[in-house]
């Protein structure tokens, strides 16, 4: 057992979806895989009784405060809300912080994937030359790498989410 974390149980928090939100990040290879998982509020999806799932862990003061600067809480990437987390397999009710990405940041992922949409839209519909060919957009992927994806997907498994929110969610190299 660690001594910085112990997971307590696997559930799920109701009115929240997965999504994978693309970064902005600088290179020169316009088809890097970019996005990162992140919770949204149900708000911004059309869909009913929508559940994000995940491990209920307890975490030490020093784990929770490397958590918070990772997740970029201080940069106001995402609010932290206290939740009840519902265990898929007791029904046990759990009082959790979740960490969920703010309105803001989820704005400008929205029109970055706009962006990216209408460049590769753009794209396919111009005739390349040899100096267009290697042309650089600063503009970040709405996928995963593999690895990171294979990541989630691997522990997703392990904890035994749903095969559907796995498959549904998780991947996106179907």
């Amino acid at each position: 057992p660690s001594q910085h974390f112990t997971i307590l149980d696997t559930g799920y928090l109701p009115n929240h979806t997965f999504a994978y939100i693309p970064l902005k990040t600088k290179t020169s290879n316009p088809t890097l895989r970019t996005a990162k998982a992140t919770i949204l509020k149900s708000t911004y999806h059309k869909q009913k009784n929508n559940k994000v799932y995940g491990t209920i862990a307890q975490v030490s003061k020093e784990l929770y405060r490397l958590i918070l600067k990772k997740e970029g809480v201080y940069k106001n990437y995402y609010t932290l809300k206290t939740k009840t987390i519902t265990s898929l397999i007791s029904k046990e009710k759990y009082k959790a912080v979740v960490f969920v990405m703010t309105d803001y940041y989820i704005k400008k992922a929205i029109d970055s994937e706009t962006t990216t949409q209408n460049i590769q839209t753009t794209t396919q519909n111009i005739q390349t030359t040899p100096n267009m060919k290697h042309q650089k957009y600063d503009t970040p992927s709405h996928l995963p790498s593999k690895q990171y994806e294979n990541r989630i997907v691997k522990s997703a498994e392990a904890y035994k989410f749903p095969k559907n929110y796995i498959n549904t969610y998780l991947k996106t190299l179907k």
